[in-house]
């Protein structure tokens, strides 16, 4: 498991790992009290628990609600697991490209005003449930951010990535909220000599550098 960090607007412990079963690995971001329950070795029942899909990668996170239980299973406490596979879920990949092949799509999504992760529900009433952090808040004190799902080829290989706006920041300025999808979409596939730097579970972009 990494060491823990702090995450979001009101600074909460975070902490990465990578849990496996007999069907493989999978990262997992362990949030606040959670952390402290879980032990390498062991094996957990968790529930409730998030999944995210990235395009070809999926990753798990922790809730509020969640409940961590350790149980017995020998299938699973006896598998061994290579080293280099545990590690895959936290490892980084830097690729150099000419352009963005295309951008499969540029979308807003609101986030949580007290955690700052986005709000997975729909949008369609004043009011937002927080699944991350159990809050409840009016929609228009959350902020709005943008990002962007990009494809890339890279060694003849097709990539598919998502770019944030923290990320998308470096490389596109000015205010975001006066622009539209299509212009952004736009003004990222202009960009030549394009250097990345993106999780190789999770296909979420940390790093991008750009030519115009």
């Amino acid at each position: 498991m990494c060491d823990q960090e702090l995450a979001g607007r009101n600074k909460l412990r975070l902490a990465r790992a990578t849990f496996a079963d007999t069907t493989g690995t999978i990262a997992i971001d362990l949030w606040e009290e959670n952390i402290a329950v879980i032990k390498i070795g062991t094996v957990y029942r968790i529930a409730p628990i998030q999944v995210r899909v990235w395009n070809e990668a999926k990753k798990l996170s922790t809730m509020r609600s969640s409940v961590v239980t350790p149980v017995t299973d020998t299938t699973i406490s006896q598998l061994q697991i290579p080293e280099e596979q545990l590690k895959s879920g936290n490892e980084t990949v830097t690729a150099t490209v000419a352009n963005i092949h295309t951008i499969e799509k540029v979308e807003r999504f609101i986030a949580c005003f007290n955690c700052a992760k986005r709000i997975l529900q729909g949008t369609s009433s004043n009011v937002v449930h927080c699944d991350w952090c159990g809050h409840t808040m009016r929609i228009s004190n959350c902020s709005q951010y943008v990002c962007a799902k990009l494809v890339l080829y890279v060694n003849d290989r097709q990539i598919h990535l998502t770019a944030f706006q923290d990320v998308l920041s470096n490389v596109i300025k000015g205010d975001f909220t006066k622009f539209s999808e299509a212009e952004i979409a736009e003004m990222l596939l202009l960009f030549n000599n394009i250097t990345v730097v993106y999780n190789a579970n999770s296909r979420v972009v940390k790093e991008l550098k750009a030519v115009c």
